[in-house]
Formats: structure tokens, C-alpha cells, sequence
């Protein structure tokens, strides 16, 4: 209702509460018509009540509810040996086993770096049979072949530390501060978002 039609001292509080009046009225007048027939009666209940003492109660045994809390930051369990751990951090999936992941993920641990001496990611990578690296020994870059695509090759800044890019250093990425290395072989973009320079 516009001002110019609206009834002289009708104030804009008085018309909003008719009009909900109107529509509860309406409302209620509708789920009338859905009330069911004598012969859609409900039944009356027939069981008896325990609490009366007249009647025979269902007991049910003690149970028992156990549980574990899984804090979303730890690491995932490290395999027997400790070179390989049973998952990895996948992005908004989270922290997830190997067999649940659709994705080939293989997460070497810090006892692994240190046992290989490594010095550069891609110094650990060369153990991963789908990883080849292509940057010169004693070069001033990192560039490496993950499954026929190219990381480092000529675009900087394609490694996620902790998932995020931009935060690990651009040439050398060095293992001193790193707990683990994860190697995601699929579509990263879906787990930690596109990378600022290529998928």
C-alpha cells in the first residue's frame, strides 16, 4: 500500500501487524482443512505404562560408548620403518590415509630426509619413481617432471608449504624446516586451490 493510499493515522507498525494477522489467520485456516476424517483417526495407544508398575518394561542392557578425538593438525601415522607415513595433509580434505585418497600421494617423512642426507626437495623427490628431476646439480633452481608435467620449469613459486604457495622459497626449497615432504600426483587445484602460476 502506497503512502498516498494509506488510511489517515494508520501508522506502518499497526499495518504490518494486521497484515501478519491476516496471514496467521490464513495460515491457520488452511491446515484446518488438513485435519483428518473419523475414519483417519489416529489409534489409541494400548500399551501399557511401566512407570504404573502393571505392565512389563523393556530394559536394555548398560552400554558403552567409546570414542577417540583425531586433532585435525597432527600429522598422520607414520608407517613401520618411519620412511613413508600412512597419509597426508590433502588440503580441505584434511588429513587423510593413503587408501582413502583419490589421488597417488606418497608423504616422506623428516627420519626419511634425514637418513638420505637430503639438502633440496628435489634431492628427496629423486627416490619417487614418477618424479624427474631436471634442474642442474649445484643450479640455483629446482625444477622437476612430476608425471610428464613441470614444476619449476620456468614458473617459480608452484611448491605449497603447509598448502600454502608463495611462502616457500622460489629457487632452492631446502628440507632444514621441513617435517615432511608430500608428493600429490593428481588434480592439486581441487585440494589446495590453483597455484599462482600453472595447476
Amino acid at each position: 500500500m502506497s503512502v498516498a493510499r494509506r488510511p489517515c493515522g494508520e501508522s506502518a507498525l499497526s499495518l504490518a501487524i494486521r497484515n501478519a494477522t491476516l496471514s496467521f489467520i490464513l495460515v491457520a485456516g488452511s491446515a484446518t482443512a488438513w485435519a483428518a476424517t473419523p475414519g483417519q483417526a489416529p489409534a489409541a495407544d494400548t500399551t501399557q505404562d511401566a512407570s504404573k508398575g502393571n505392565g512389563q518394561g523393556l530394559t536394555l542392557d548398560a552400554t558403552t560408548i567409546s570414542g577417540t578425538h583425531n586433532d585435525p593438525g597432527a600429522l598422520p601415522p607414520v608407517l613401520a620403518g618411519g620412511q613413508v607415513a600412512r597419509g597426508a595433509r590433502l588440503g580441505m580434505m584434511g588429513n587423510k590415509d593413503v587408501m582413502d585418497t583419490p589421488f597417488s600421494v606418497t608423504s616422506y617423512t623428516e627420519k626419511t630426509l634425514a637418513d638420505l642426507q637430503t639438502v633440496t626437495v628435489a634431492d628427496a623427490l629423486q627416490r619417487d619413481p614418477s618424479v624427474r628431476s631436471t634442474g642442474q646439480v649445484g643450479g640455483i633452481v629446482d625444477s622437476f617432471f612430476i608425471r610428464g608435467f613441470p614444476i619449476g620449469e620456468g614458473n617459480l613459486g608452484e611448491l605449497a608449504y603447509d598448502g600454502v604457495y608463495g611462502v616457500a622459497p622460489n629457487y632452492r626449497v631446502f628440507t632444514d624446516y621441513a617435517e615432511r615432504v608430500e608428493v600429490l600426483k593428481g588434480p592439486g587445484a581441487l585440494m589446495y586451490g590453483i597455484s599462482p602460476n600453472s595447476g
